[in-house]
């Protein structure tokens, strides 16, 4: 984690700075159909084909992929601006390729941009307080997956459309 010296008068006195990161999520769309429709062998090349498009493009981008798991891979970036350019990239160089029997292939893509506290969670972690430093990624992603409230004209269209569709009997 970067340090910067606050005292002018040269005392040797840190504070830890706050970084931001930029998280990606990517995974191959329809994967579980390419499997049935190609079989293993096929699917797993086409699959091994996009993941290395997506791995070229995020170290391109200034990306670090942290895990690739089947069909699916995480990567962070310094910047947002980087996370937007890799996904705009990875999409496009993805929409060009082909299965074997000429179908097209597709991605989802998603990221996430905000402070980096890693360095607390290792240090909470080296302090044996393991179970805090868990509750604090649980808590930040049921935060960032939580639904929102619908907005009121959103509420008037589902009334208005209920009040018109027709009831069983």
């Amino acid at each position: 984690m970067p340090y910067t010296c606050d005292d002018p008068t040269g005392n040797r006195r840190m504070t830890t700075s706050t970084r931001n990161l930029a998280v990606l999520f990517a995974d191959v769309s329809g994967s579980t159909k390419l499997y049935e429709m190609l079989g293993n062998a096929d699917a797993q090349q086409t699959i091994d084909r996009c993941l290395a498009i997506v791995k070229r493009v995020c170290s391109d981008t200034g990306g670090n992929v942290v895990k690739t798991i089947g069909d699916e891979v995480l990567a962070t970036f310094p910047t947002s601006d980087a996370a937007a350019q890799a996904a705009i990239e990875i999409q496009m160089r993805v929409a060009t390729q082909r299965t074997s029997r000429g179908t097209g292939l597709s991605m989802h893509i998603g990221f996430h941009a905000g402070p980096d506290d890693r360095g607390r969670r290792r240090r909470l972690r080296r302090r044996g307080q393991r179970r805090r430093a868990h509750d604090i990624v649980r808590r930040r992603a049921a935060r960032s997956s939580r639904p929102r409230k619908p907005s009121p004209s959103s509420r008037r269209s589902c009334a208005a459309a209920r009040a018109t569709t027709p009831r069983r009997r």
